[in-house]
């Protein structure tokens, strides 16, 4: 049985086993070989979405099926002076079963969760298949908002996608 629901704190790990794979595979060829090769499942992600899952701020959703969790979905308050109500910080579906329908699904969830309320989210630039999913699912970008991030000494260009 296919389903979104809240995730629990046993989802940890293979919410950071997709996080790392998802990375891996998203981001090959727009980051560093090295800061992809430095993403781990490790007791430190593991505990990290551990605490994420039990802060009540913060909402983490998960696409299982038959008892696997197949996607996450992460979101909460907005950080940055946009005019949205909430940000989506992550979501990210397992490579092998991407395509079917698991990211549609858990942002359609997180609308309801949201009642449809305005959010916004940024994705790392040049990043084509996430764009062409945030473009059907009714986002736009506003160049405005885009931003340069520093992560691990190398600099990121991320593009903002609203949702109203």
């Amino acid at each position: 049985m296919n389903n979104v629901r809240y995730a629990i704190i046993e989802d940890a790990q293979s919410i950071a086993q997709i996080n790392v794979a998802a990375w891996k595979e998203a981001y090959k060829g727009l980051l560093p070989e090295e800061l992809l090769a430095s993403r781990k499942v490790d007791e430190k992600r593991i505990n990290a979405w551990k605490k994420k899952i039990d802060d009540k701020s913060f909402t983490v959703l998960v696409y299982e099926d038959d008892g696997e969790v197949r996607g996450y979905l992460s979101a909460g308050s907005k950080r940055d002076d946009i005019q949205c109500d909430y940000e989506l910080y992550a979501i990210y579906v397992d490579p092998s079963f991407q395509k079917q329908g698991i990211g549609s699904s858990l942002f359609e969830e997180y609308k309801k969760t949201i009642k449809n309320s305005s959010f916004y989210l940024y994705m790392l630039n040049g990043n084509d298949k996430a764009s062409a999913f945030y473009k059907k699912m009714g986002g736009y970008s506003d160049i405005k908002h885009d931003r340069i991030l520093n992560i691990d000494n190398y600099e990121i260009k991320e593009i903002i996608y609203i949702f109203k």
